[in-house]
């Protein structure tokens, strides 16, 4: 019975998730959530948009927690990184950096470099999503951030955001 119990709250616990992803979720949704994160962080007073000089290693995380495990680091999708690429001219996939104890690299040209990055997000209705995000120079400079967003007007704003974290 406790193995009949388990599979029907499997099974339930599947359609609340089925539930609350939009009809006709697609990954073009996810990007325009994952974009609206990324600018927010890209733009942010105390952040990257200090720092001109550094080239932006763009992440996307598979886990819904930002640089926490289970989960691992992707390179955003080119619509993705063409679009922060108008923003700044030095985003680039974060294939192409290094981590290490002194800071972040990109490998091909050598200069400073810094992550942002994003996580997936969290569905709470068709137009409404929380998501984590944030910025990363290293081990003593990195802010995570949970940001909500919403669907206005065709297009995914960020309503607020919510520091989780700083090192």
């Amino acid at each position: 019975m406790p193995r009949l119990t388990a599979s029907i709250a499997a099974g339930a616990t599947a359609l609340a998730v089925l539930a609350v992803i939009p009809s006709g979720w697609d990954a073009d949704r996810a990007d325009a959530v994952r974009q609206a994160v990324l600018e927010a962080a890209l733009q942010h007073p105390d952040g990257p948009r200090n720092d001109p000089d550094h080239v932006i290693c763009v992440e996307i995380w598979s886990g819904r927690i930002w640089m926490n495990r289970p989960g691992v680091s992707q390179d955003p999708s080119p619509a993705v990184l063409a679009r922060l690429q108008q923003l700044r001219g030095l985003a680039r996939p974060q294939s192409e950096c290094d981590v290490s104890d002194r800071g972040v690299v990109h490998r091909p040209t050598g200069r400073r470099a810094l992550i942002i990055g994003v996580a997936r997000p969290e569905w709470v209705s068709r137009n409404f999503v929380r998501v984590q995000g944030g910025w990363f120079y290293n081990g003593l400079n990195a802010v995570g951030w949970r940001y909500t967003a919403s669907f206005h007007d065709g297009l995914w704003t960020i309503d607020t955001e919510k520091c989780l974290w700083v090192s």
